[in-house]
């Protein structure tokens, strides 16, 4: 076989490997929103934010410059003051004019004072439910899941209610991770939220074990408070 059609073969080959590949692996990995929770800083694969934006669309960020890896175009930064949460900044990229030629160029900035006008940070009172944060190493997930986009070492729960913090849960494995979610689901099962959101799901026609499905993959979501220790 010619050294030149084998090199096309080879070619065409890799190029049936890599678009049959799943869609979440061929995915751009999305930056996370940042959270500092007792002086240490941690990514946030569920931000509270979007739902300020939804009340507020004209206030959020202008994006200039939009990046593969950050397709919402900034990065929100949440701290606690005395148990409480904020928005303590949120950075996105800028046009300048630079002087004294005119050019323009784009800088990465705060734009927290277009964000919260008038203010130097914004409580998330409005808040209840579970923060998520990841821990340690990390790789691409060989499938699609609720929360984060990529599988870490380590895991943490946050418990927030109305923006107070109430108390927090630690994970060491991924496999501790994904244990807790089923523990989670089966004992959200015997509360009243578990029949409301049930019967919320189950009016566009879903059958009882779909309806189920989609509660069980975002249980995080839809559980606000830690249920098992």
């Amino acid at each position: 076989m010619p050294h030149a059609y084998k090199t096309m073969l080879s070619g065409f080959v890799l190029l049936i490997a890599v678009l049959l590949l799943p869609s979440a692996i061929l995915a751009t990995y999305q930056r996370e929103d940042k959270i500092v929770f007792e002086g240490k800083k941690y990514e946030l694969c569920n931000s509270p934010i979007g739902d300020y934006f939804t009340r507020f669309p004209d206030r959020q960020p202008k994006v200039v410059v939009r990046n593969t890896s950050l397709y919402r175009g900034y990065i929100a930064t949440f701290d606690f003051d005395i148990g409480n949460l904020f928005l303590k900044d949120i950075e996105a990229y800028k046009e300048n004019i630079s002087r004294p030629s005119g050019a323009t160029y784009t800088s990465w900035q705060s734009v927290l004072t277009e964000v919260v006008p008038g203010k130097d940070r914004l409580s998330i009172d409005w808040f209840t439910g579970l923060l998520i944060l990841p821990n340690g190493y990390s790789r691409q997930l060989g499938y699609d899941e609720y929360y984060c986009e990529l599988r870490y070492e380590a895991y943490m729960l946050l418990e927030i209610d109305n923006g107070k913090f109430v108390r927090s849960k630690k994970f060491a494995s991924f496999e501790d991770w994904t244990a807790f979610q089923e523990k989670q689901y089966e004992a959200f099962r015997k509360t009243q939220d578990y029949k409301d959101v049930f019967k919320e799901l189950s009016v566009s026609g879903r059958d009882e074990e779909k309806t189920n499905e989609i509660i069980r993959d975002s249980i995080l979501y839809r559980s606000k408070k830690i249920l098992v220790d």
